[in-house]
């Protein structure tokens, strides 16, 4: 990878949840990292700024993950590779993601160590 830190977006609508995604990047030296608790504002900095990555929440008022999913797909030049956290265990949900083109969907709670192992996998493999 060049010299320069990847950026990532988080959008959740749940504090905590935001938090502790913010520090497990934190804690993976991934420091380059814009978080949202409102999707429209995430949707906004998303719109302006290229992002190699964009974690988002599927339940969510206003815009949900999927909304956030399809946009990104439809509009984007520059599109970051989409791990969507989620409270949803229902199955459909998570392949719905995967098929709208999310790479990777985690059921909260999820291990820390398994969201970094995934942030830096898809990182790799953008080189």
């Amino acid at each position: 990878m060049n010299d320069m830190q990847p950026k990532i977006l988080i959008i959740d609508d749940d504090a905590a949840s935001l938090a502790l995604v913010k520090a497990a990047l934190s804690q993976g030296q991934y420091d380059n990292v814009d978080a949202f608790l409102n999707s429209t504002e995430g949707q906004k900095s998303y719109l302006e700024n290229d992002y190699d990555i964009l974690i988002t929440d599927l339940r969510m008022p206003v815009l949900s993950g999927f909304d956030i999913i399809t946009e990104v797909q439809n509009t984007l030049q520059n599109k970051p590779d989409i791990i969507v956290l989620t409270a949803q265990a229902e199955a459909d949900s998570a392949q719905r993601a995967l098929e709208m083109g999310a790479q990777k969907v985690f059921f909260k709670p999820y291990k820390v160590a398994d969201l970094l192992d995934a942030v830096d996998g898809l990182l790799a493999a953008r080189i």
